[in-house]
């Protein structure tokens, strides 16, 4: 088996003295990253737990289970009457169902040999506050990105 050839010299680049991507001050002195101790952090992400937020956004894949979650919203459902605007057997429909119940989306209850479907919207709260989240943390960075290219432009637009 060939051994691989390795070169003889490898030439290194000199190390920048600064990093050039760090932040500078305005006389260009590089500005410490550490948070001062007096301020607070918080960790938003650990208020919405990965594991739910999977599972909520595994179901809302799906069109079926969204159509399904949209005639849920107008009230309880039965497994039979979800099944015939969908044109599916009802194993079909109760297998959508019961993903979006694992997802704790939808919530079940037997009455009699009728099975009712209930929509459940705590998921659905954690998953759009984590969107939310999400589009602020990303408008507050254009809007600095924004200011920058002002910057380097000579000012606002």
């Amino acid at each position: 088996m060939p051994r691989s050839v390795r070169p003889a010299h490898r030439t290194r680049l000199p190390r920048p003295q600064t990093n050039p991507w760090s932040p500078s001050s305005a006389d260009g002195s590089p500005t410490s990253l550490r948070i001062p101790s007096s301020v607070p952090t918080l960790n938003r992400m650990a208020q919405y737990s990965p594991a739910v937020l999977d599972r909520t956004f595994s179901a809302l894949a799906d069109a079926h289970r969204r159509q399904i979650l949209d005639w849920l919203g107008d009230g309880p459902v039965s497994i039979s009457e979800l099944a015939a605007p969908l044109g599916m057997s009802l194993p079909g429909v109760l297998k959508h169902v019961r993903a979006l119940e694992a997802a704790s989306l939808v919530e079940t209850q037997k009455r009699g040999r009728t099975r009712w479907c209930r929509l459940s919207t705590r998921p659905l709260d954690g998953a759009a506050g984590w969107i939310e989240e999400r589009r602020a943390l990303w408008n507050r960075r254009l809007d600095r990105f924004e200011r920058h290219v002002d910057d380097l432009n000579g000012g606002p637009r």
